[in-house]
């Protein structure tokens, strides 16, 4: 691993979904455009991005479902998208929203990556733990 540093709340996140979708791929980033990490923005604010991701990802027509991060310490949540896009172009649209990371699942396992400015070295994967272990129980196929 670099020496790149992440959030330690990174690690604690849990999700949860205002319901299952049919099937989760098998590969897929988690994105949010709420204010980056260590800024405050107003609620509006905040769903105004969110609102425009949303319209980004219609444009690209990759399958996503609204996803919710949240903090178990402190109750902190950000609402998302579970997006079926590549890796690359999900940190180049992390970044575009202003993300300092972004959550990728794959085979389930969760992984956090820096959304690196342009020119950077990709980020490395960090592991999370297991998707599924981190979705609220009645949420999740067990």
């Amino acid at each position: 691993m670099s020496q790149r540093t992440y959030h330690p709340a990174y690690f604690l996140v849990r999700f949860r979904c205002p319901a299952l979708p049919p099937a989760w791929p098998v590969s897929f980033a988690i994105i949010t455009a709420w204010a980056t990490t260590g800024e405050r923005w107003s609620a509006a604010k905040n769903q105004a991005a969110d609102q425009r991701l949303q319209t980004r990802l219609q444009g690209f027509g990759f399958w996503h479902w609204r996803i919710t991060g949240y903090s178990p310490e402190d109750g902190h949540a950000e609402e998302g998208w579970a997006v079926k896009m590549p890796l690359d172009l999900a940190r180049e649209l992390g970044r575009e929203f202003h993300q300092d990371a972004i959550y990728w699942v794959s085979d389930g396992e969760c992984w956090v990556t820096k959304c690196l400015p342009e020119g950077e070295l990709e980020s490395e994967l960090a592991p999370v733990g297991s998707f599924q272990q981190r979705l609220d129980a009645g949420f999740r196929k067990d």
